[in-house]
Formats: structure tokens, C-alpha cells, sequence
């Protein structure tokens, strides 16, 4: 009976993981920036352009110009965290694209870059400030 009790949780939990890591599609005619933080960090989108993000692990967006917020907690040695804002702007969306936002570290500096589906390189914050 125990075994059927932990499959049933092991099931539980594997469904819901899934559910979390799937990526959107987007409305016809939007695209969808997925965010990617380093390992042990946390980035969550926070506002798009002027209005409150939908979503925290996405955004959805229409062919254009947007600016994009970001939410970053930098986990360092000895469990010390750095909070950090970033917004990064791009003009050039276009509809029904994947692009990806990708958080990067070298020693206390954060940048977040932006990049399409091929793996090119659109747009790049400089250094993002932290606390």
C-alpha cells in the first residue's frame, strides 16, 4: 500500500513539473520571449513595456518595439544574494518567433542578452545594477 501511495506522489509531482516547464505558444501574431537564469538564480519578468507582466517565466509579445523588466536574484558564495533590475529594450519582434532572454555572470557583473530561435544575438543589457 505504501508503494502505491509514493507512485501516485512520484506521478502527482512529475505532472506538475511538466506543466511548469512547458513553453507557450503564442497568440497569432504575437511571439513568446522565454526567460532563462543561470543555475542557482532566479529571473522572473516583471513589467512589459508600461503594464505589470502576465506571467513571470514569459512574456508574449506583438511584432514591434517593447521594453522588457526584469527581476533578478543573484545567489553567490555562502548563500549571499544580490538583487538586481534589469530592462532591456529591442526593436525588432516579429510575429509567431521564439526568442529567449539568458541572465549571464562574470564575477559581480549581470547582464541579461537576447537572443532568436538560430541562437544570434539581438540585443544586450549593459552592466545591471544591483543591490
Amino acid at each position: 500500500m505504501k508503494f502505491l501511495k509514493l507512485a501516485a506522489f512520484v506521478v502527482a509531482i512529475s505532472g506538475l513539473a511538466g506543466c511548469a516547464t512547458t513553453t507557450p505558444e503564442p497568440d497569432k501574431g504575437n511571439a513568446i520571449v522565454h526567460i532563462e537564469a543561470q543555475v542557482g538564480d532566479e529571473m522572473n519578468a516583471r513589467r512589459l513595456d508600461t503594464r505589470p507582466a502576465e506571467s513571470l517565466s514569459h512574456f508574449e509579445v506583438s511584432p514591434g518595439r517593447h521594453s522588457m523588466e526584469l527581476g533578478i536574484v543573484a545567489r553567490g558564495y555562502q548563500k549571499s544574494q544580490r538583487r538586481c533590475v534589469a530592462t532591456l529594450e529591442y526593436n525588432s519582434f516579429v510575429a509567431d518567433a521564439f526568442y529567449t532572454l539568458i541572465e549571464s555572470r562574470s564575477g559581480t557583473e549581470v547582464k541579461v542578452t537576447l537572443i532568436d530561435s538560430k541562437g544570434n544575438t539581438l540585443a544586450q543589457t549593459e552592466q545591471v545594477p544591483c543591490l
